[in-house]
């Protein structure tokens, strides 16, 4: 299930059993934590709320079977745990008592054929805690600022959403800094022009966007200029064309295998953005083509370290190859 879902079930009182906490967004999954700890009744939350770190299957297992003290419900809490235990306690589950709630903490992403990850989902026990897409981000802005004492229009949060992007951590920083500019006073897009720092990522993306418009001049003369003007880096570029070439494969293989081009935002789990980019991109390439594309951009650190070519002709001679030719159109 997405973290949508998860926040349902806590909304509706219905949570019990094992769950595992997945997923690139920690802020989100932390703030899903905070809620289940705060359904926890406060009166004896101290006592009915337990947290392991790198724990034995066995010790969380006890802390599991343990009856609330003067509550409904318990809450464990485990983080930092070894894959096998993760398992036995998956395996454990189905046994637990209905008063407890288990949860497997990860930080960051799991393969999708981890046996953690497929012992959970064979139970309907994961939770995905995926990027937010531009709208979604755009809401927790304005969810969010009110912390800050402040409030702001849903076009503005968009705006904000689009200079800084989707990542959380930045969002929040740079929200900050706007209600502290802002005062009393709404958060405004001149107060948003006057001092939040762009991400690079538009920009990126809008070099992007000529380049797959067929634009090539135009593209080529934003990166020189990104790169001269030092607002980004060749090692910064690189990683991007990097990721973005996967999204490309992936959604490449996606379309070949019948998929339609509105679920791959979904499938790939990208904000409108990276899906608009990708599904561009598959169109011109094939499969074998963005392989060698990925490969070519992930290259571009050794091949400097190597002394086998600069750095920035290196990336430059890339994007020549893979972006600045006439596509051979969806194969």
């Amino acid at each position: 299930m997405d973290h949508n879902a998860f926040f349902n079930l806590i909304k509706n009182g219905s949570l019990s059993g094992a769950f595992l906490f997945y997923g690139e967004e920690e802020i989100v999954k932390q703030t899903a934590l905070d809620r289940l700890t705060e359904s926890v009744d406060p009166v004896a939350r101290d006592l009915n709320v337990q947290e392991f770190r790198n724990p034995t299957a066995q010790a969380v297992q006890e802390a599991c079977e343990t009856l609330p003290f003067f509550a409904e419900n318990r809450l464990v809490i485990c983080r930092d745990f070894q894959a096998e235990e993760g398992l036995s306690l998956l395996a454990y589950a189905p046994s637990m008592p209905p008063t407890t709630t288990l949860v497997l903490y990860m930080r960051g992403k799991l393969d999708a054929d981890a046996k953690l990850l497929e012992a959970a989902r064979a139970l309907q026990r994961d939770v995905l805690f995926a990027p937010l897409s531009e709208n979604e981000a755009a809401q927790w802005v304005r969810q969010h600022i009110r912390d800050a004492r402040s409030s702001i229009d849903a076009k503005t949060a968009a705006l904000l959403v689009e200079m800084v992007g989707t990542d959380l951590v930045l969002l929040q920083n740079e929200m900050k800094k706007a209600a502290d500019y802002a005062g009393a006073a709404p958060v405004t897009p001149e107060v948003l022009y006057a001092c939040v720092k762009p991400n690079a990522d538009p920009q990126r993306f809008q070099m992007l966007d000529a380049l797959l418009a067929g634009k090539r001049a135009d593209a080529l003369r934003m990166l020189r200029q990104m790169l001269q003007s030092g607002t980004d880096s060749t090692f910064g570029l690189a990683h991007f064309f990097t990721g973005q070439c996967k999204n490309m494969l992936g959604a490449r293989l996606l379309i070949d295998s019948g998929v339609r081009e509105g679920e791959i935002g979904q499938r790939l789990h990208l904000y409108s953005q990276q899906a608009r980019s990708a599904i561009a991109g598959a169109k011109r390439l094939s499969a074998e083509e963005l392989r060698g594309a990925v490969l070519a951009f992930s290259s571009v650190d050794y091949r400097k370290i190597s002394g086998k070519a600069p750095d920035d002709q290196t990336l430059e001679t890339a994007v020549i190859q893979y972006f600045c030719r006439e596509p051979a159109g969806a194969r």
